[in-house]
């Protein structure tokens, strides 16, 4: 989706000699075929195999053994003095945003009218001043871009367009309100996570171990990162418990949540989807069970506090495979309900959530969390659980963790 996605550019500062010794390998490599691995030898990795032909001594593809994510390998070139200025360019729709933000209610409305209906303007549209009703053309134009972005073509918002275009070359020029530039995703945190914490649930403590291969959730600092999205590969936790030993807690294969916001222009969906092994109660004899599950639903979420808290519900599907019951394969339909809050330095979640399985499960969950960053690498996250099982079982579980990211 060109429309909605940043750009960020790295030109590499190379001299002449050096841009053509790259040539010329390059074209050695034409009839080379590469063995393609999505998580080590990818195509970022053999870009730096490449640009390490250049400058051996800058020995970019150390410390990449394990997993090659563009994110770092843009970040070793950076922070090796390859890369020249860094060149942002905002999406077409960050455009229309910074735009909009500066409209009152009323003419953001008119927006909607002008997209709809250019050809007749509404009368608080005419008698506005020629350099808002600029404002308002430039505005109702991309919106109907936006809106039809993807879309089959279609030739009577075509149309629209163009009578829109005409209407922007009559009216005066105007400077367009400018995108401020979010942070550079190379000052981000790094991919990779280790974490090691203790905790306690009801009267037994344990301790934690964490790994995850990539990428962020959404209480990990957003700097670098787009604002209410999680993105999380090979998250393992292993659990500890006094007396007793260690366990398999989680083991998330990929975990997704896309919290779009919704506003009066725009209406997207927020979705979720995971799939992995997570422990969960089957009696109330207080034993658990390791489970295989999928779980994907839908929905939507909301902005306020200048966009810094986030409202959002969804309806969600699982898919559940336990060997505990007869028929170990169920399916669930659940709901979640959720608030986030960025403090700055601090990120809070909450979020409550009920899932009624096909096998007469009905499981309830409430959890609140916050993560302090310390640093960009280093946070201090606290989450407290109260799940709620069937046959009246229940447990509460409270966790205090410190988290390093690792390249």
């Amino acid at each position: 989706d060109v429309y909605k996605r940043q750009m960020w550019e790295y030109p590499l500062d190379l001299s002449a000699a050096e841009v053509d010794r790259l040539l010329e390998h390059v074209w050695e490599l034409k009839e080379v075929n590469f063995d393609y691995f999505f998580f080590d030898e990818n195509c970022s990795f053999q870009l730096l195999e490449l640009l390490d032909l250049i400058r051996p001594e800058a020995r970019l593809t150390q410390g990449f053994d394990l997993h090659a994510i563009p994110a770092d390998t843009v970040r070793a070139v950076v922070r090796a003095g390859i890369a020249g200025e860094v060149i942002y360019r905002p999406a077409n729709r960050t455009q229309f945003d910074a735009l909009v933000a500066t409209l009152s209610p009323r003419e953001q409305q008119a927006v909607v009218s002008l997209s709809q209906a250019p050809a007749s303007p509404t009368t608080f549209f005419t008698q506005l001043p020629a350099p808002k009703q600029s404002l308002l053309a430039q505005a109702g134009y991309d919106y109907l871009r936006l809106q039809k972005d993807g879309e089959v073509r279609d030739e009577e918002a075509n149309k629209r367009s163009y009578q829109l275009l005409q209407m922007i070359n009559q009216l005066p020029r105007v400077a367009l309100p400018q995108a401020k530039k979010p942070a550079d995703p190379v000052d981000g945190h790094f991919s990779g996570l280790a974490r090691i914490g203790m905790g306690q649930r009801d009267q037994r403590t344990y301790g934690v171990l964490g790994y995850r291969a990539a990428y962020q959730d959404l209480l990990d600092a957003d700097a670098g990162f787009p604002r209410g999205a999680q993105l999380q590969m090979g998250a393992l936790e292993l659990r500890h418990y006094s007396g007793g030993t260690l366990k398999l807690e989680s083991l998330e294969l990929v975990s997704i949540r896309s919290l779009s916001l919704r506003d009066r222009l725009f209406q997207p969906w927020s979705w979720q989807a995971k799939a992995g092994l997570e422990r969960v109660y089957t009696d109330t004899q207080n034993s658990d069970s390791l489970v295989g599950q999928i779980t994907a639903g839908g929905g939507g979420s909301y902005g306020f506090n200048q966009q810094r808290s986030t409202l959002f519900t969804l309806l969600n599907g699982r898919i559940e495979f336990n060997h505990h019951f007869n028929q170990p394969l169920a399916a669930g339909l659940g709901a979640s309900l959720g608030l986030r809050h960025d403090f700055g330095s601090v990120q809070t979640l909450a979020e409550t959530d009920m899932m009624q399985l096909s096998n007469g499960q009905l499981r309830r969950q409430f959890s609140v969390a916050g993560q302090y960053n310390l640093s960009r690498q280093q946070g201090l996250r606290v989450n407290f659980r109260h799940r709620r099982h069937p046959q009246g079982a229940q447990d509460n579980n409270l966790t205090l963790e410190y988290r390093h990211h690792l390249r």
